[in-house]
């Protein structure tokens, strides 16, 4: 490697740098030319989201190209959770599954470091076997609508006998071993009943861990992760009805949900504040109360569910939208929130859009405001999203803040 010399102290080692190799240097020794490097991210960071890669198989001491091992993934979401620029960490799952060694140690990490900050994840495009098993780790969890694919909650084991290959070859191994069962289901000879049982009590074992895992993850019975057994849930439909993923969609869609969510959960905090805790009994018992009575007599799927442009209440919308039984009715009202056409909410959720259809429609809305969807500032340039005053969760948290405030 070259090396340049005395370093005078008037030399810009930076322009240097550049000069010699241009703006996008390759491996090189920045201490040589008097500077220093930031610790680069393993990880992109998009508007407060950390997207990390889980590709390949899954081991747990990679020997090959193509393999991510455990402990990169422990790092770099260790990392994320301790990363200040980082509010939510999404998991980029491309993995058929892996080694069984360090997986379910992986998954307590991802756990805990999901105690700090939100993590979802997307199978882009398949999360099978031990790649699921992180992915379920997931508050949310995405495939991609037709190739995307999920499941294989399976575990199995290989016993290679090279008894006969070696006895055609006219090679003898012979065995020399001291303790009960060493040699058990070792390669020179058939596998024997002991060291048969020996490997499937442990196959059994870890099953019972996988689904475990995946039942409690996902808020499912074992019995029905059992049932679903090592099926592949290919495409959006079928996996969201397995249970196994709960939104069809791509990577970026996937990102801006999160980058939204995190941004208005922030914002919903710093407005209402430490105090909002002073009347979380009384707020509790009113949507309490709501609730009853919206399930009691639950409005008509055909009427329009109303809400004013002006200031329409997001807790009432919500109430409401799920009297009507649409499963996407809350996430509806809050992207019509997002884009500033809360409006617009009433009408998706009696027609009964799907979701990529009213992302397309609050798309075409903003578009002809002149401004793009944004629900938070943009670390990128500093500009603020259009129409701040409008923001329906910020102006329902002033009011809770007013109420407070005024001792309601």
């Amino acid at each position: 490697m070259k090396t340049f010399g005395a370093r005078p102290a008037d030399l810009d080692y930076r322009a240097e740098l550049e000069r010699r190799f241009g703006r996008k240097p390759a491996m090189c020794e920045m201490d040589s030319l008097g500077g220093s490097v930031e610790q680069r991210k393993p990880y992109q960071v998009a508007e407060g989201i950390a997207i990390i890669q889980i590709n390949g198989v899954l081991t747990n001491d990679p020997w090959w190209w193509d393999e991510t091992d455990y402990g990169t993934i422990q790092n770099e979401v260790r990392m994320a959770g301790e990363d200040a620029d980082v509010t939510g960490i999404l998991l980029r799952v491309n993995s058929p599954g892996g080694e069984t060694d360090s997986a379910f140690e992986t998954v307590e990490i991802l756990a805990k470091s999901g105690k700090k900050k939100p993590i979802w994840a997307i199978a882009d495009p398949i999360a099978y076997s031990a790649g699921y098993l992180l992915a379920s780790v997931a508050e949310r969890i995405y495939t991609l609508p037709t190739t995307g694919g999920v499941g294989s909650i399976g575990v199995y084991a290989a016993h290679f006998d090279l008894s006969g290959m070696l006895e055609k070859a006219g090679v003898k191994v012979t065995l020399i071993s001291a303790g009960k069962g060493k040699t058990d289901a070792n390669p020179y000879q058939p596998l024997g009943d002991s060291a048969r049982k020996t490997i499937e009590a442990e196959v059994q074992r870890l099953y019972g861990e996988f689904v475990g895992t995946v039942a409690r993850n996902r808020k499912m019975p074992e019995g029905e992760v059992r049932k679903l057994g090592a099926q592949l849930f290919h495409g959006g439909q079928a996996a969201i009805g397995s249970g196994l993923a709960d939104r069809a969609g791509m990577l970026e869609e996937a990102w801006v949900e999160m980058a939204s969510a995190m941004t208005e959960s922030s914002r919903s905090f710093t407005s209402v504040g430490a105090s909002a805790s002073a009347t979380s009994i009384q707020e509790g018992q009113r949507m309490s109360d709501i609730k009853a009575d919206a399930t009691s007599a639950p409005a008509p799927v055909t009427a329009p569910i109303q809400g004013t442009a002006a200031a329409p209440n997001l807790d009432e919308l919500r109430v409401t939208a799920e009297a009507v039984g649409f499963a996407h009715a809350a996430e509806i009202v809050d992207l019509c929130a997002l884009a500033g056409h809360p409006q617009m909410a009433g009408e998706f959720i009696s027609a009964r859009k799907p979701l990529a259809d009213v992302r397309r429609a609050l798309m075409a809305e903003r578009t002809k405001d002149g401004g793009e969807i944004h629900s938070h500032t943009m670390p990128e340039t500093g500009t603020k999203a259009t129409k701040p005053a409008d923001n329906i969760v910020v102006a329902a948290c002033e009011r809770i803040a007013a109420q407070m405030k005024g001792g309601a």
